[in-house]
């Protein structure tokens, strides 16, 4: 018993020290820092006006020009969409339909949508689980 709590304490220790190794690695600033940003401006400016949320640009950004690994840059490009979204759902709450007295967020299809939305990423996560 006691050679089985040492494995896994080796195991995780082990693991916890590749995390600290690879979140603390330094970035230094060169090109590289200054085209990914050039890029994710552009990326986040795009995805935000085509509603797609930028994430296409950012993960092969993050990965091929910075330097991240896959992990990381999807977890980054995970934050940025989150940005983006915030800044252009409170850049569309001020603003009004061009023809109608409405605004032009349709709360309506909102209300529907958002929770079959959650339902249907609930049902997919438990089948891409097995």
């Amino acid at each position: 018993m006691d050679i089985v709590i040492t494995w896994c304490l080796e195991i995780c220790s082990s693991e916890i020290n590749f995390v600290r190794d690879v979140m603390l690695q330094k970035i230094r600033f060169d090109w590289k820092i200054v085209v990914g940003t050039i890029i994710a401006f552009l990326g986040a400016a795009f995805g935000s006006v085509g509603g797609v949320g930028g994430g296409g640009f950012f993960i092969p950004m993050l990965t091929l020009i910075i330097g991240f690994d896959q992990k990381s840059s999807i977890a980054v490009s995970k934050c940025m969409i989150t940005g983006t979204s915030t800044a252009t759902v409170l850049y569309n709450l001020r603003r009004r339909h061009p023809t109608l007295e409405l605004p032009i967020i349709d709360y309506d299809l909102a209300l529907l949508f958002q929770p079959l939305l959650v339902l249907g990423i609930n049902i997919f996560f438990e089948c891409g689980s097995f």
